[in-house]
């Protein structure tokens, strides 16, 4: 276990790993520790000193997006003297941080291809390293990548399984430079499979206790790229429906110098809460019935992409915690591509894409935010999408098609169909237990009208005689 010192205050942690491979995942379980909070992610230590942050992209613009800053307060974060006032200043200035007093972690990916020379300029730091098998990983990257698959495999498999390497590398450099006793390294499909006991390594390690409560994150989660509200192990061999065995060979001699991060289905031995409120995320299979009401739990934008693909969006409908009926929910907002424009929005669910919107509504608000930007005023998309069929509790992704037609997922709605009232629930509850107490009284009813009918057939066939 390393211990929080007190010169380390307020950056408990650092969080890198795999882009895509689950930090935004473990960062959401960290999160609900009462004395640890995060915005979406960090990235100052990638800069050599915190004055020249500001020409480090898209970290600068992503952290004022994922931490709810301005210019003006990002410039004076970046004046502090020390990296341990650099965060000090990020919590007191970011809004999004409720609780001035916490401990905060700066979840950055990125990290891990230079970890060397990031944990140098924060000494005693502890750093958690999360590695993922890299068909998994390629997979996930080839769906961001907006391409075709064939396209894809032949035009950049061997360039993805570098950068895989650049980032494996940077932990095994890290390791070889002496920052071992420092370091944590975390198997995803192991977290995922063995829960319990990786996330208590996780917690012991950073020197904070651990409960089983932060496993489920449903209602109070910060953002969209985690899906569901807790550990899943949908996801873990998705690739095996999608890339063949021939490449996932070619991926597997490519990383094979970092092969204690592959995993394998039979290597599955699950270690999950069995309380039911720490669930595993599976999708139910009831289905929304025609005029129902649906409860909009969450709707969040992506943060990732704002800089690098994204001038800006907003869901702005539906809204978060409202009511709509199942038949026509509204689904609208608006999105300006970087740098080519954005046509159609296309809402995916279930891996199903099951309505394309059109972006040409008009929007001059959005143009008076944007008036560097040609066609802005024209960025508005809006619709009418029936949710009849879905599962009742589900997720809807928004993409968003460019007329060169590659995408970038935009955010996701979560929703789930409202449950009964619990006054009437509470009433048919007492119903029944009301007409369980009469069902001796049926009984001994049933058996006398036998009786009387016994009776009534004796009579009639004395009379006969």
């Amino acid at each position: 276990m390393m211990n929080i010192l007190p010169e380390n205050h307020p950056l408990a942690t650092i969080v890198c790993g795999f882009e895509r491979g689950g930090t935004t995942l473990l960062s959401e379980i960290l999160r609900q520790h009462p004395q640890l909070d995060s915005g979406f992610e960090g990235g100052f230590l990638l800069a050599d000193e915190a004055s020249n942050f500001g020409s480090i992209e898209p970290y600068y613009t992503n952290l004022k997006t994922g931490w709810g800053l301005g210019d003006s307060q990002l410039n004076h974060i970046c004046a502090a003297n020390t990296w341990s006032d650099v965060y000090q200043r990020l919590i007191e200035q970011s809004p999004i941080i409720k609780n001035k007093n916490t401990l905060v972690f700066d979840k950055t990916p990125k990290y891990m291809q230079v970890l060397s020379n990031v944990l140098s300029k924060v000494p005693n730091i502890p750093c958690i390293v999360l590695v993922r098998d890299p068909r998994a990983i390629l997979y996930s990257w080839f769906k961001r990548a907006g391409l075709k698959k064939e396209v894809w495999l032949e035009k950049t498999l061997s360039i993805q399984c570098q950068r895989y390497l650049s980032y494996a590398s940077g932990w095994k450099t890290a390791l070889e430079n002496g920052f071992g006793d420092r370091l944590l390294l975390v198997n995803y499909e192991n977290l995922c499979s063995n829960t319990l006991s990786e996330c208590q390594r996780i917690f012991d390690f950073i020197g904070l206790d651990f409960h089983s409560d932060y496993l489920s994150f449903k209602y109070h989660k910060k953002y969209g790229n985690v899906y569901g509200g807790g550990v899943s192990l949908e996801y873990l061999t998705e690739y095996q429906q999608h890339f063949s065995d021939d490449v996932c060979q070619q991926i597997l001699k490519a990383t094979e110098e970092f092969s204690n991060f592959w995993w394998h289905p039979d290597n599955l031995s699950v270690n999950l809460p069995e309380n039911p409120v720490e669930e595993v995320s599976k999708k139910p299979v009831i289905t929304i019935p025609e005029d129902a009401s649906i409860k909009i739990v969450d709707a969040i934008n992506f943060q990732e992409n704002f800089s690098e693909k994204l001038w800006g969006v907003s869901i702005d409908l539906p809204k978060r915690n409202t009511y709509v009926d199942s038949s026509h929910a509204i689904v609208g907002g608006w999105a300006i591509g970087k740098p080519s424009r954005i046509s159609e929005i296309e809402l995916i669910c279930d891996d199903k894409v099951i309505q394309r919107i059109p972006v040409n509504g008009v929007r001059p608000d959005v143009a008076q935010a944007f008036p560097q930007v040609p066609n802005a005023e024209n960025s508005g998309f809006t619709a009418t999408v029936k949710l009849i069929g879905m599962p009742s509790e589900a997720e809807l992704l928004l993409q968003a098609i460019f007329e060169d037609e590659s995408c970038v997922p935009l955010g996701v709605v979560r929703f789930l169909q409202k449950p009964l009232n619990p006054g009437y629930e509470s009433v048919l509850s007492e119903t029944k237990k009301e007409l369980q107490q009469f069902q001796p009284q049926v009984q001994e009813l049933a058996v006398d009208v036998e009786r009387s009918q016994a009776q009534l057939d004796q009579i009639e066939a004395d009379m006969k005689v």
